[in-house]
């Protein structure tokens, strides 16, 4: 089957304010609908890349509901580290939450101030840190990053992959492909987030990082199969329209510069691999 290796499953719609409306019930019930939409589409493996906790797996399990499961339970962006008190006690406590993965949001991204998506948000040992922690624990790491130093500490440090990485160079290619690491592009749901913003519903603002971002994309993939870097399917998707289309993600990675034959590696051996490594319960991926 196909894996989706960067996913929201819990969080069933785009804004925060949306999901936090929603009932305990109307929540499990869209996750339902979510994970069985997923499977329907030939997930068989996905990691959650925010928002899945232990409550999620346990409904998933006992009503096996959709593709085997990893989760980072929450992002750790700057606020988020600094209020927990500091990088080691925020990883324990996801730890302790039952994260697969630890998921560091390490630059800005589309909600965030123009310029700023390639300011490091955490140091290179941070970066080391949380590689070490998680791997005491049978974790790893997963870092959240559209470019600049942020990407190069968090490969030297050895994070398993980098989710987006939009301005990533030819140099990060390398380093990327020497450390083994796995870049996430997640290219479709920028154009979505585009379409988003063109009806209206999300600010006009936006719109000139989302159009960078867009035409930047393609080739920071095409950098990292030059570079002989690994790449894997993700989709970003988070809301009930999106989940069950997965798999668009793909004709994506073709439109970037992959050929058939890579963007089909993409979407299952490289992502399985991916998980094969992250999870703590044996048996979790293939």
């Amino acid at each position: 089957g196909f894996v989706d290796t960067h996913a929201h499953v819990a969080w069933n719609d785009f804004d925060a304010s949306d999901r936090d409306a929603r009932t305990a019930e109307e929540r499990d019930a869209a996750t339902r609908r979510t994970l069985q939409a997923m499977r329907a589409a030939g997930v068989t493996s996905a990691r959650d890349a925010g928002g899945a906790d232990r409550s999620i797996r346990a409904l998933h399990d006992k009503e096996a509901l959709g593709p085997r499961l990893q989760i980072s339970v929450e992002l750790l962006d700057r606020d988020r580290v600094d209020r927990m008190g500091g990088i080691g006690p925020a990883i324990d406590a996801m730890l302790e939450a039952g994260a697969d993965w630890i998921k560091l949001v390490a630059t800005g991204g589309v909600a965030s101030p123009a310029g700023s998506q390639l300011i490091s948000h955490f140091t290179a040992s941070e970066f080391a840190l949380a590689v070490r922690l998680a791997a005491e624990a049978g974790a790893r790491v997963m870092v959240h990053a559209w470019g600049g130093e942020a990407v190069t500490h968090a490969l030297d440090a050895g994070a398993a992959s980098i989710e987006h990485g939009i301005f990533l160079t030819p140099d990060q290619a390398r380093l990327g492909a020497e450390r083994a690491a796995v870049l996430v592009p997640t290219l479709h749901i920028y154009r979505l987030v585009q379409a988003m913003i063109a009806a209206g519903r999300l600010p006009a603002a936006f719109g000139a990082r989302v159009a960078e971002a867009v035409e930047a994309h393609p080739a920071a993939v095409r950098r990292a199969r030059d570079a002989g870097m690994a790449i894997a399917m993700g989709s970003d998707f988070s809301t009930l329209e999106q989940h069950g289309t997965n798999l668009r993600e793909i004709a994506e990675l073709r439109r970037a510069g992959l050929d058939a034959d890579e963007a089909l590696v993409a979407a299952t051996r490289t992502g399985a691999r991916l998980l094969a490594g992250g999870s703590r319960d044996a048996g979790a991926a293939e």
